[in-house]
């Protein structure tokens, strides 16, 4: 060992050992925190990469319960709701594009589960709701 604390085993980028036969092999010394920050960034990047792919899992599972919960009914004065003649009872509709048996429990647009509609984010519909934006499923 050359110098107090420090050990010599990573050869030198001058090492000449592999080119000429019977040459004498070159040792730098090596610091010891140069070996506890290859084992502190090796650890580190394992756990950011664990991190990294169970971020959007926790995120998939864990919002849509919430806002699945939280949706407010759809008010019928809401200006699109206005704007395609929704009402809540589709048996209750003058509307001339209403078709008898068409509401919202078989309409490819709403999602029975959380009683939403892609055509109101954000609020929940009942299912024997119409608009005349109704499509079969």
């Amino acid at each position: 060992m050359g110098h107090a604390g420090m050990r010599t085993i990573r050869p030198s980028p001058c090492d000449a050992s592999s080119r000429v036969p019977g040459a004498r092999r070159m040792l730098r010394p090596i610091h010891p925190l140069e070996i506890v920050m290859d084992t502190t960034n090796r650890r580190r990047f394992l756990q950011l990469g664990a991190l990294t792919l169970a971020a959007p899992l926790a995120v998939r599972f864990a919002i849509p319960t919430a806002q699945a919960q939280a949706l407010p009914k759809l008010p019928v004065d809401h200006p699109q709701a206005k704007a395609l003649a929704y009402i809540e009872d589709a048996a209750k509709t003058t509307h001339p594009a209403f078709k008898p048996g068409s509401d919202c429990a078989n309409c490819r647009l709403f999602t029975a589960s959380n009683g939403a509609c892609t055509l109101f984010p954000g609020y929940s519909v009942p299912a024997k709701a119409w608009c005349a934006a109704w499509v079969t499923i």
